[in-house]
């Protein structure tokens, strides 16, 4: 049956998440026959003035096409057309990480070898093939390589990177060569895979520092945006060129329900091709169902960030106190600051200092500021515009950790401490009102747990009650190879060299793991891969499931466990049994236990009873169940362990289960950064769920509140993006802050949108 999926074209296109007039138009899948028939669709399609932007073969088979004047139905009625998918877009979302994920340790038992013979495949903003990130004379190009998109890409190849295309064309940009202008592909290629050497502040190493690269540019150059079109052409390209690992430091947080997905086809059909895909869970966090695509994929290992364990600080010292860890804004800041605390609370009773101060009222002092509210940029020129000589941001929650800013054009002076350190000097302002403080900027590594979820990292579940992410790796403060630009985003460079934070970062650490996992293992499933380095993570102390998964990456576990599960997780979601393959991966019979560890209250799932006897090779399967029907509303989690008989270490599988409540508890706006140009009409997506992320079907209602902004229309966007609503507003004709208010089920929520003159 034809079928278009609908993205409610009848409603207001979501700005910056569908690209109009662009299409995937899917043939059937990629069948011998569905290829032969290609030309004729093909004809068929220019006939009616569609453009052909390029095709793609391998995890689909489809075409790419633009038809700003063609209804989508009649290119679903074709004849040869399967589908049509409109087409979305995506945002792109290591020293002591290696020790922290038992790197260091694996590599060194290996010899140093480390993902030798295999090829991962970056699809980012290019790599910098001069960086000496990416230069081993001793690693030889195999038969069959450099590949490139055209000629002149030849250039950006070596004997570490195999592969360059660049995709910017196909973005309608113009036609950028491979090499990376930004340095965010450089930085995840430099944490999979970057050659051992010695970095900016000793030595610094990826982590299959012997894997091949394959460099895929899929965004242009100083855009964080690209298509799901560009997206499927470059994925279907690396699984054509042999890549054995693909990594995607990307999200889209506004997805389309799995089944109406063509990446989540895609990614599943790459695994069936042998090839692992590794992805990023999104920095929409700390709220739950804020996974997007193609991290919503069942066949993707999904990565989430927990926190490094060190990091990169400068100090805050009051007065006769020991100093408090504060991470500098910018990297260009050298000379300390002394001088007199002022609470901005005192003239902002929110102290975000969104809005201007009185003049001359922090002259020469430290302006102690709030998080939220408004972009750090803001707060910054407002604090400056009073006369403060620099500036320190606390965190708005116990759990938000201090992190790299994007502060844009604001050259104060500034850090962010966490917020007991900022209640603790508010306090203190009320008996010392003259407290004088010291920031100092120099950056100096400092020692800290890395038993912590990073605040941004998005939660799970997945739509339908799926458990993502599926694994957590380091995701803050991570030194990185990179070009020397300005500020911006969650990357802050110096000298070829980067600070840089976000899922973005911890997924390559998961994709360069893999790629040594399959080196020293050759010849297991992707599934079976996928289990070893799932399974045998390290849990973090009190984290849901549905924040990290299993835990934390273990690369070591990884290549000494001999057991493989599949599916990597259990949802009850939809049925009160599940079953579970077990397989033995070692050399001898095994005899294995079961047990189910409950994370907090509520019952375990029950068991098989007896050990279960498997030879050498062999698999069985195995049916776990769950009494579900009386469970009062809530989250209801925890692990199975599976295990030798009487052995201390086991595979840890995440189950899973909600039971609904009508209660909203969160409401989600799946975007970042909101501002537009003042009398500028915007969309922004938002989600309405319960206490453990499901969705609920209440209809918001909004309320412009202040700076002459007004509500225009709220559309729900089912069923497609489920649970999604679309909000339109305009802003206010004067530059400032448009405040509305978001009610749903008695659970308010305040906004704030910049009307900021371009």
């Amino acid at each position: 049956m034809r079928r278009f999926v609908s993205f409610l074209l009848a409603a207001p296109l979501l700005v910056a998440q569908v690209a109009p007039g662009h299409y995937i138009v899917e043939l059937g899948g990629p069948s011998a026959s569905a290829r032969r028939a290609k030309p004729a669709v093909r004809r068929v399609l220019e006939a009616q003035r569609v453009e052909i932007l390029d095709t793609v073969s391998t995890v689909a088979d489809a075409l790419l096409v633009r038809a700003p004047d063609r209804d989508p139905e009649d290119l679903a009625a074709a004849p040869g057309v399967a589908r049509v998918y409109p087409v979305y877009y995506l945002r792109r979302a290591v020293d002591r990480a290696l020790a922290v994920h038992k790197i260091t340790t694996a590599v060194e038992r290996l010899g140093g070898d480390a993902g030798a013979g295999v090829k991962i495949a970056i699809l980012d903003t290019g790599i910098d093939s001069e960086h000496r990130a990416f230069r081993d004379s001793a690693l030889a190009m195999p038969e069959g390589y450099p590949r490139a998109g055209r000629e002149s890409d030849l250039a950006y190849t070596t004997n570490k990177i195999l592969v360059a295309r660049s995709y910017t064309a196909l973005l309608g940009d113009s036609d950028l060569p491979a090499r990376d202008a930004d340095g965010h592909g450089t930085a995840a290629a430099m944490i999979a895979a970057g050659v051992a050497h010695e970095g900016l502040l000793g030595p610094i190493s990826g982590v299959a520092s012997k894997a091949w690269l394959g460099n895929y540019k899929i965004f242009a150059a100083q855009n964080e945006l690209t298509r799901s079109d560009v997206i499927l052409k470059a994925l279907d390209d690396a699984v054509a060129d042999g890549m054995d690992i693909v990594n995607l430091s990307l999200s889209a947080p506004v997805a389309p329900r799995p089944a109406d997905d063509i990446l989540v086809s895609a990614v599943e059909r790459a695994a069936a091709a042998g090839v692992l895909v590794v992805t990023s869970a999104g920095n929409l966090g700390p709220d739950p169902a804020t996974v997007g695509s193609p991290g919503q994929a069942a066949q993707a290992i999904t990565v989430g960030a927990s926190w490094n364990s060190r990091i990169f600080a400068g100090s805050l010292t009051p007065k006769g106190s020991p100093p408090y860890v504060a991470i500098p804004v910018r990297y260009d800041l050298t000379e300390p600051v002394t001088g007199a605390l002022a609470d901005v609370a005192a003239f902002d009773g929110a102290a975000t200092a969104c809005q201007p101060l009185p003049e001359g009222s922090l002259s020469g002092r430290v302006a102690l500021l709030a998080y939220g509210g408004c972009r750090f940029e803001q707060k910054l020129l407002n604090a400056q515009r009073a006369g403060a000589a620099a500036a320190v941001i606390y965190a708005d929650t116990a759990a938000m950790e201090p992190a790299l800013l994007a502060v844009g054009k604001a050259r104060l002076p500034a850090s962010i401490i966490r917020l007991a350190e900022g209640r603790e000097l508010q306090n203190r302002l009320q008996s010392e009102p003259a407290l004088e403080v010291t920031l100092k900027f120099a950056l100096r590594g400092t020692t800290v747990s890395a038993d912590e979820l990073a605040y941004f990292s998005s939660r799970g579940p997945a739509p339908g009650g799926a458990v993502k992410p599926d694994l957590v790796a380091a995701g803050l403060q991570l030194l990185v190879a990179t070009q020397s630009w300005e500020p911006r985003g969650g990357m802050y460079s110096a000298s070829g060299y980067a600070l840089a934070q976000g899922t973005s970062f911890a997924a390559p650490l998961v994709a360069g793991a893999a790629a040594v996992l399959k080196a020293a293992r050759p010849g297991l499933t992707v599934e079976q891969y996928r289990s070893l380095l799932i399974h045998t993570a390290s849990p973090l102390t009190a984290a849901p499931v549905q924040y990290t998964g299993a835990g934390a990456l273990n690369l070591e576990a990884a290549l000494r466990a001999t057991l493989a599960v599949s599916p990597v997780s259990v949802d009850f979601t939809t049925g009160s049994s599940r079953t579970l393959t077990v397989a033995n991966l070692g050399p001898a019979p095994a005899s294995l236990c079961f047990s189910a560890e409950p994370a907090g209250e509520g019952p375990a799932p029950a068991l098989p009873a007896s050990a279960l006897t498997l030879a050498a090779g062999a698999s069985e399967r195995v049916t776990v169940t769950w009494a579900l029907a009386e469970l009062p509303p809530g989250a209801y989690q925890g692990v199975f362990r599976l295990g030798e008989c009487g052995g201390e270490n086991g595979l840890r599988v995440p189950y899973w289960y909600a039971a609904p409540s009508p209660e909203a508890q969160h409401i989600t706006l799946l975007t970042t950064g909101l501002q537009g140009a003042p009398g500028s009409a915007l969309q922004v997506p938002l989600r309405v769920t319960d206490s453990a992320g499901l969705t609920l079907a209440i209809e918001p209602r909004v309320t412009a509140l202040a700076g002459g902004g007004r509500v225009t229309s709220l559309k729900s966007l089912e069923p497609v993006f489920p649970g999604i609503w679309s909000l339109e507003v305009n802003l206010g004709a004067e530059a400032g802050n448009n405040v509305f208010e978001i009610e749903a089920g008695g659970l308010r929520k305040e906004v704030v949108i910049e009307g900021r003159p371009r």
